[in-house]
């Protein structure tokens, strides 16, 4: 077996100190990649889910509008119109 010459031993120990900071740098973005995992398999599944109830209510809620709009505009006028001096003025 040969022995390396010094030259290449210098190569080797530089290529080494790289491959250290890559690991070290790699490692520490472990927790960023925690978290994202986080956010990703249960955090954004759940808002996902709101948002689909929330939209769920919207026909609901359309609805209810109308019907506010309706009485303030139909019944409310008519029913004022029943009672001598609350309908003056509009």
């Amino acid at each position: 077996m040969k022995k390396a010459s010094p030259a290449a031993i210098a190569d080797n120990k530089k290529e080494m100190g790289e491959w250290e900071g890559e690991l070290e740098r790699l490692q520490k973005l472990m927790p960023i990649q925690a978290s994202r995992d986080q956010v990703k398999l249960k955090e954004l599944p759940a808002l996902e889910e709101q948002i689909k109830e929330q939209e769920g209510s919207y026909p609901d809620i359309s609805r209810r509008a109308e019907e506010v709009i309706y009485l303030n505009d139909v019944i409310l006028p008519l029913s004022l119109t029943n009672y001598p001096g609350c309908g003056e003025g509009r």
